[in-house]
């Protein structure tokens, strides 16, 4: 889009550009009309619905109060007509007939068999003493249990549309004795004639209809009853109790032939009876407001485009007749022609771009003779600083060879001085195992037989030698443990696992440390030199819990799997700061734990301590092995 847009002359942009931006205002007006229109119908749909429901609202409430009312009076015959006394009966009767006001047609009570005992205003065909028990009406009231409206209407002799309502009379044990009924004009100002004071202009009316679709009242009143059209569509939304509004067609009979119009119905149900109120008006009427406003909307969208035609034509003509010659000139300085000028009178924008290109133009000559001069003298400094870089790069180099080199003999160092520490760790054990061990125990011996009974007679010698026997066999004791600090023999004969168990048996439990070792294995050995370090490891571990742990219970495990050996040193010494002790904020190192690192480090593998005050302290060391289980390390034979 934006290269296809660059091949176009500003003359012709600014007209597309203007139209799109037109369409994009006058497509979001015309869909804000659209939908200001939608909602000024919408609101007068809603406003034709909830004036119908208003009505039945009204209906409702009036009905229900008849209801009621006429309930309050059934249970006030109630003791008359158990006394059978008439004359209060007809006190009661026309005492409701006052206050309803409603009942302007006749108000009567019935006996248990339908028979008329009183009438307040009847009409002449009803009288007392008739039975009426057969009236369908009568009938549903007499098996009702409370007070309802007749679901059909009747008609006087003078075309007038009354409603029957009626409410059964029980005893105290719930029989039914009689009934109050009367007959109700629903076009009385009291009740339906609520319709006339809605306003709904001249074609729009308001109907009161039952199940049936028959017209109970009209506004105007003087407009004929009749059947509703869409009687059946009515009866089932009085059934179902929903209000809607929707458009519907009517015929109209002129001279000449039907007319169809089409109308708008709005419907409301009533809760208390079986009817319904429509309020219908001619849609051409209803929604002429909305066709005013779009017809508006129209004038202003045409007159709109016509000044935005204008407006586009006057500013695209202002702009590209000096940016035409701006451009020309720009051509001219690119093409290497500095002698002709750019200047425009005007002090707007365009003005102002014409003396800076002037101002460029001037200008431009000095500045090419200035870059000319900077690029030779930058070229001059990128190839020194190019030489010395490389020179630089050299030097690197060879420092970082000789730090890999210094580190490498620092390690083979380290680790000989440790092999060398260890093989003279083994030629003594193995001196003071081959003669301190046997001079002591054939000395051992000799005293034993020098304090035999041969030698009874001297006793003061015996009791001598008896003294320096438990000195010369905590002597021979004190060997064997330097001898086992040394070099266990067990660690050559047995192996990993029986010298260790050996060792902190001996060393922890004699000092009423209780000690729990594990091992997956038993029998597994390693290189003499993984096991020397591991031996050590452990060994160092368990030195700083006699030194410094004053633990009760130590429990070391060892775990052989295919590509690693893990050591696991825990005790519920005091604990300690581990960052104080491994000097990760400046303190001092500890020096065991600083030779079992390094011990770790030499093996390739991987040393941690978790430790706290008052929680004890817990080393892992995890030593990694190659593809024939031997332990990895830059020197092995110097690892122990």
């Amino acid at each position: 889009m934006v290269p296809l847009l660059a091949n176009i002359s500003l003359e012709k942009r600014i007209p597309l550009f203007a139209g799109i931006a037109l369409v994009v205002i006058l497509t979001t007006f015309t869909l804000v009309g659209l939908q200001a229109v939608n909602d000024s119908r919408e609101q007068a749909l809603q406003e034709r619905l909830v004036s119908a429901k208003m009505i039945a609202s009204h209906l409702d409430l009036t009905l229900s109060h008849v209801l009621r009312m006429l309930g309050v009076t059934s249970d006030l015959l109630t003791p008359a007509l158990e006394q059978n006394d008439l004359v209060r009966a007809g006190e009661i009767l026309n005492n409701a007939y006052e206050q309803l006001g409603i009942f302007k047609h006749n108000l009567f009570l019935l006996d248990r068999d339908g028979s008329v005992l009183l009438i307040v205003s009847g009409p002449a065909s009803l009288c007392v003493g008739s039975n009426i028990s057969g009236q369908p009406f009568i009938s549903q009231a007499m098996r009702s249990s409370g007070p309802l409206v007749a679901e059909q209407q009747c008609y006087l002799s003078d075309g007038t549309s009354i409603v029957c309502v009626a409410s059964p009379i029980k005893d105290s044990a719930g029989e039914i004795i009689g009934l109050v009924a009367g007959s109700v004009d629903i076009a009385d100002p009291g009740i339906g004639g609520f319709v006339n004071t809605f306003r709904l202009g001249e074609t729009g009316y308001a109907q009161i209809v039952d199940a049936s679709g028959a017209v109970l009242a009209n506004t105007p009143r003087d407009m004929p009853a009749g059947e509703i059209d869409h009687q059946g569509r009515l009866a089932g939304l009085i059934e179902a109790k929903e209000a809607v509004v929707a458009g519907c067609h009517n015929c109209h009979k002129t001279e000449d032939a039907v007319e169809r119009q089409r109308d708008i119905l709005a419907f409301a149900p009533l809760n208390a009876a079986k009817w319904g109120v429509t309020i219908r008006q001619s849609e051409k009427e209803v929604f002429a407001q909305a066709r005013d406003l779009q017809r508006k909307f129209g004038y202003l969208a045409i007159l709109s485009i016509l000044a935005v035609v204008v407006l586009v034509w006057t500013f695209t003509r202002s702009i590209t007749s000096p940016l035409s010659s701006i451009t020309l000139a720009a051509e001219r300085m690119a093409s290497g022609n500095l002698s002709h000028g750019v200047s425009f009178a005007s002090k707007d924008e365009i003005g102002r771009l014409s003396r800076a290109f002037e101002r460029m133009r001037i200008q431009l000559k000095t500045y090419l003779d200035q870059i000319s001069e900077w690029n030779k003298q930058l070229e001059e400094r990128v190839r020194q600083r190019t030489v010395a870089l490389e020179e630089s790069r050299a030097e690197i180099t060879g420092l970082y060879e000789e730090l890999r080199n210094k580190e490498q003999v620092r390690r083979e160092l380290l680790g000989r001085i440790i092999s060398v520490q260890e093989e003279e760790r083994k030629r003594i054990a193995r001196e003071l195992h081959d003669e301190t061990s046997q001079a002591l125990t054939a000395l051992a011996v000799g005293l034993d037989t020098a304090v035999g009974p041969a030698s009874a007679e001297i006793g003061e010698v015996k009791r001598r030698i008896e003294g320096l026997r438990p000195l010369l066999i905590e002597t021979l004791e004190e060997v064997h443990n330097l001898i086992f600090d040394l070099r266990p023999s067990s660690l050559d004969d047995l192996g990993l696992v029986a010298a260790l168990q050996s060792y902190a048996e001996s060393r922890l439990e004699g000092i009423g440390i209780k000690v729990n070792f594990q091992s997956d294995s038993l029998e597994q050995r390693l290189p003499a030199h993984a096991e020397s370090a591991l031996f050590r490891i452990v060994q160092e571990a368990m030195t700083n819990v006699v030194k410094h742990a004053e633990a009760d219970n130590v429990t070391v495990s060892l775990r052989f799997a295919d590509e690693d050996i893990c050591a696991t040193v825990t005790d519920d010494g005091r604990g300690f700061d581990t960052t104080q002790v491994l000097g990760t904020n400046g303190g001092r190192h500890g020096f065991g734990l600083l030779g079992i690192s390094e011990r770790v480090s030499l093996l390739g593998g991987q040393f941690s301590v978790d430790s706290a005050p008052g929680q004890g302290t817990r080393i892992d060391v995890r030593i990694p092995l190659d593809e024939k289980g031997n332990g990895y390390g830059r020197d092995k034979g110097s690892a122990g």
